[in-house]
């Protein structure tokens, strides 16, 4: 276990990796750094349930947040902000919302992770701010390919709608045509 307080400049929820290369043989570890306000007056808490930690684009993704008010014992307006992002920084969602605490109160928070989304490890983070007091609290998980199975029913149904909207413009055009009868 390494075990490191750090400073930083901007507060936040932070995605990286560190290599280790001994022997030849190179493995890398995920890290993430959770930068807060110094004075934080409330703190924050996400857990991603297992059922949750590998979703595939189109999927929901459920997290149980918890929020505890630190600071003297009121209720107070939070703003809860829910961010998912790829390794490489990139922002694939983002959403916040308003609302009163005042010791606790704990949540499920859904997301819905978008279909354009490339498989791969992402870090679900909400942060919580109250006047200059500002807590986070992140969580790797994995989105994963489109199964196979999923792009063929998908696939597949573009073609059946495609086919049935050829053959209503047969049908309308048979049914709507004047016929010319030849007299015999």
């Amino acid at each position: 276990i390494v075990e490191a307080n750090l400073i930083g400049k901007k507060l936040g929820s932070y995605l990286g990796e560190i290599e280790i290369e001994a022997d030849g043989i190179i493995k890398s570890v995920s890290v993430v750094i959770e930068v807060e306000s110094e004075q934080a007056l409330f703190d924050v808490k996400m857990d991603i349930p297992v059922a949750y930690k590998e979703v595939r684009p189109g999927d929901d993704l459920k997290m149980q947040i918890t929020l505890l008010n630190v600071g003297p014992p009121r209720k107070v307006d939070v703003t809860a902000t829910y961010i998912i992002k790829g390794r490489n920084g990139n922002i694939v969602h983002d959403s916040s919302e308003t609302f009163a605490v005042e010791k606790q109160t704990s949540f499920v928070k859904s997301v819905k992770i978008p279909e354009h989304a490339e498989p791969g490890d992402y870090l679900a983070v909400v942060e919580v701010r109250y006047q200059n007091s500002f807590a986070v609290s992140s969580e790797l998980f994995r989105i994963a390919e489109i199964s196979s199975a999923k792009q063929i029913v998908k696939s597949g149904l573009l073609t059946a709608v495609f086919i049935i909207l050829i053959v209503f413009v047969f049908l309308f055009a048979y049914l709507l045509v004047p016929r010319r009868y030849s007299g015999r």
